[in-house]
């Protein structure tokens, strides 16, 4: 059996968006999966143990796998959380999540979480990875921690693990560069994005990293995350006969789809702004539109991020999808700039991240 240790820092208080200086070695997880590799058809149970515990009054925790080779089927509390209300998603972008919140601390070591998988093909990998996971305590505050994942795993493979994704076609990669991004915030995200096809430069061969993205230009840019997939749907938006095939194409497809409204019954104004929240909201509803655990989690980020309140109705569903699944940063560590214009930088870090922990996603 081969063991693989990595250390793992809980991350600042809306899980992991900002990252915090390394600290002493807290609580002990152990992902523990069978020693034989299971073969297609069968099931197995994998549990997380914890050690070193100094008392936990809050979790949220995603396991991340192989999803070509395996799903997950349940996730259910270990003895540790016997009687403590859990939230869980065996079904969640990313990974497997679980989740829960007590006045009363968990106290003592054992097994944390059990976890249901099914073997879809003959086993190679298991790919565990422990992601987006925050162990926090009486105040809310993360509590440092260390990851061993104890699982045998093939020669033939690199270990690196899969997270799960849907059937979208994934672009084609390409190299890139642009002049004006070197030493800005986002030049890592705008390679990746430029790279998988997402988003181009201007004719002049610069990228713009902090103008401002149209709506016109976010829809096809979600179109081409997609596999730029072609439709002979058509849509009541007399304002976008002058533009591109490609960004009409795109639009009908979105309008399609349900992703995007007109700005009123004939008009779809491409041209026009587009802000932090909408941009969430049409890839939320890309993602399939269903909210979960976040929602458990409002009153915290509610109370955490200072601009909560300009966060409209229809948007806060996807805004806090977006902060749970570690696809949107805040502005800073307490805004969340939901009515700011959406930059290309901006939204170039926000399709990475997603494509990232979904390979793909919703078509």
């Amino acid at each position: 059996m081969k063991k693989v240790s990595a250390s793992v820092l809980v991350l600042a208080m809306l899980l992991a968006i900002f990252c915090i200086p390394a600290a002493a070695a807290g609580a002990e997880l152990t992902v523990k999966a069978p020693e034989t590799l299971p073969k297609k058809g069968e099931t197995f149970e994998v549990t997380v143990e914890l050690a070193s515990n100094p008392g936990i009054y809050a979790m949220e925790f995603k396991l991340a796998f192989n999803s070509k080779e395996i799903s997950c089927s349940r996730v259910q509390r270990g003895e540790l959380l016997s009687g403590i209300m859990i939230a869980t998603n065996p079904k969640a972008p990313g990974g497997a999540m679980a989740a829960i919140a007590t006045v009363e601390p968990v106290e003592g070591d054992g097994t944390f979480l059990v976890f249901s998988f099914e073997a879809e093909a003959d086993v190679t990998d298991y790919g565990f990875a422990i992601v987006g996971t925050a162990l926090r305590d009486s105040s809310g505050k993360p509590m440092p921690f260390t990851v061993e994942i104890d699982a045998p795993q093939s020669s033939a493979t690199s270990g690196t693990p899969t997270t799960p994704g849907g059937s979208g076609t994934k672009p084609t990669v390409q190299t890139v560069s642009f002049p004006d991004i070197q030493g800005h915030w986002g030049e890592e995200f705008i390679l990746q994005a430029a790279e998988l096809g997402l988003f181009k430069g201007y004719e002049d061969g610069t990228f713009k990293p902090d103008a401002p993205v149209n709506r016109a230009q976010f829809v096809t840019v979600v179109w081409r995350m997609a596999g730029s997939p072609q439709t002979d749907a058509t849509t009541p938006f007399a304002d976008i006969a002058g533009l591109s095939g490609e960004f009409k194409t795109a639009i009908a497809w979105a309008y399609e789809k349900g992703l995007v409204n007109g700005t009123d019954a004939t008009t779809f104004s491409p041209l026009g702004s587009l802000n932090r929240a909408a941009a969430m909201k049409i890839l939320f509803q890309y993602a399939g539109g269903v909210s979960g655990m976040e929602m458990t989690f409002t009153g915290i980020y509610d109370g955490a991020y200072e601009d909560s309140a300009q966060i409209p109705d229809w948007a806060k569903a996807p805004m806090y999808w977006g902060v749970y699944n570690e696809i949107i940063s805040g502005t800073s560590p307490t805004t969340l700039s939901p009515a700011g214009t959406a930059t290309r930088a901006q939204l170039a870090k926000i399709l990475v991240n997603y494509t990232n922990i979904t390979k793909g996603g919703a078509a």
